[in-house]
């Protein structure tokens, strides 16, 4: 069940298991699942580089990336970093 994949992720709390729902319970819940497909059409993404927090925090963290030298990318995105005002 895809519900064991979850759950193992909050482990140690006892797993969620649909044989602990009632079978009247159960039949309501599996009556409300529906399927779905969705088309995406396109992607509205949002730069979240560090604007919210104190001018020195933001900076000392473009300044570890750029000091790992992962590569470019890494190296642009320090500098918009830097560059928020």
């Amino acid at each position: 069940m895809l519900s064991d994949e979850f759950e193992q992720r909050l482990l140690p709390k006892p797993p969620w298991d649909l044989d602990k729902v009632s079978l009247e319970n159960r039949k309501k819940m599996l009556h409300m699942l529906v399927p779905a497909e969705l088309e995406i059409s396109h992607i509205d993404a949002t730069w979240k580089l560090g604007q919210n927090k104190p001018e020195a925090v933001r900076k000392a963290a473009a300044q570890a990336l750029k000091n790992s030298a992962i590569g470019a990318d890494v190296m642009a995105l320090a500098a918009l970093m830097e560059d928020i005002k």
